[in-house]
């Protein structure tokens, strides 16, 4: 996947455009814990609407902090091979980030269905809002 931004986080064992980084975001997405789509839920919902894109790197971070707590998880997946990815034999965090990145790139194409972690209707409320009033003039 080509990246739509310069990400600001170290790309060295995955990369944004790595198939793998991929592979994993899609997988991480699919599995936050309970607690975690709460919290999300919670959170994202205010920085999409005041950046109005996916595409920024304070999103693709809190994604991050999700993501370093599934380590083991994601190990777990690729051994049983519900992921079709290598072991993470190192620690997390500069990768978690990419994944992050990658998952605010598929969100942002609509290539990820977002519904169950951010309030929908609050987003949809606001560029009901954000459109009347260009509309409008103001």
């Amino acid at each position: 996947m080509k990246q739509t931004i310069n990400w600001p986080f170290e790309q060295t064992q995955l990369a944004v455009e790595n198939p793998l980084a991929e592979e994993y975001a899609r997988w991480c997405f699919s599995n936050f814990s309970p607690m975690a789509v709460e919290v999300l839920r919670e959170t994202l919902w205010f920085f999409f609407i005041k950046k109005d894109s996916w595409l920024h790197p304070s999103i693709a971070q809190i994604f991050a902090y999700h993501i370093e707590q599934m380590q083991e998880r994601i190990n777990d997946a690729v051994r049983a091979r519900a992921l079709k990815a290598p072991l993470i034999e190192s620690e997390f965090k500069n990768d978690a980030k990419v994944v992050g990145a990658v998952i605010c790139e598929l969100l942002d194409r609509g290539l990820l269905d977002g519904a169950h972690i951010f309030k929908t209707r609050e987003i949809m409320a606001h560029r009901h809002t954000r459109t009347s009033l260009s509309a409008s003039g103001y």
